[in-house]
């Protein structure tokens, strides 16, 4: 399926994201990883310093921390309540990750970029989940017209070293123009990078 056709049917209206985004206080990001040179890195460190608590996910029993975070090897392994459900691995995994985010209780399922499955989110659901794909909530946080009705942290500082970290112009951060990409990916359309 053509990316314009994925995002013309993921087209979520925006108090709905800004719902999730504003109740959610817990989130488990699978697909965690410590390189700082993966999307997933940069996404788990602005949710963090946004103020959610974050609970990384990856099977390597040798990582133990990501950014001075405790790292969970399996969704089950998680010892407290999870609000949200973030799936930063392949879509074809999505559907397992959503059984596994109704067994734990979790009440949003969330798709990265190119991360959507119809059969997992409707299994989703059913089971009373919201469910997002294909976006990143990097991303949503900083629309502008959301920032006030979510009580993001408003630190120019931080926005500014988010920034020149992530190597995006304050257009694209602030507007959301520009590729419909994670704000970790370089704008240099020649650096390759995948997620891990």
């Amino acid at each position: 399926m053509p990316d314009a056709d994925v995002n013309h049917i993921y087209d979520y209206d925006p108090k709905y994201l800004a719902d999730i985004l504003s109740s959610v206080k817990t989130i488990a990001l699978v697909g965690a990883s410590a390189d700082k040179t993966k999307f997933s890195y940069g996404v788990l460190r602005v949710l963090h310093e946004t103020g959610y608590t974050m609970l990384p996910v990856n099977p390597n029993p040798k990582l133990k921390e990501i950014r001075g975070i405790k790292v969970y090897h399996s969704l089950e392994e998680i010892d407290q309540e999870v609000d949200m459900v973030e799936v930063f691995r392949p879509k074809e995994e999505f559907y397992g990750f959503a059984e596994k985010a109704i067994a734990i209780g979790a009440k949003v399922l969330w798709g990265q970029i190119n991360v959507y499955d119809d059969k997992a989110a409707k299994l989703a659901e059913k089971a009373g989940l919201k469910v997002v794909m294909n976006r990143c909530p990097k991303i949503e946080l900083f629309r502008p017209f959301w920032k006030p009705r979510i009580g993001l942290k408003t630190s120019k500082e931080n926005t500014v070293l988010s920034m020149t970290d992530q190597h995006l112009t304050m257009d694209f951060l602030l507007f959301g123009t520009g590729p419909s990409i994670c704000p970790t990916m370089k704008l240099d359309q020649k650096t390759k990078t995948s997620p891990p």
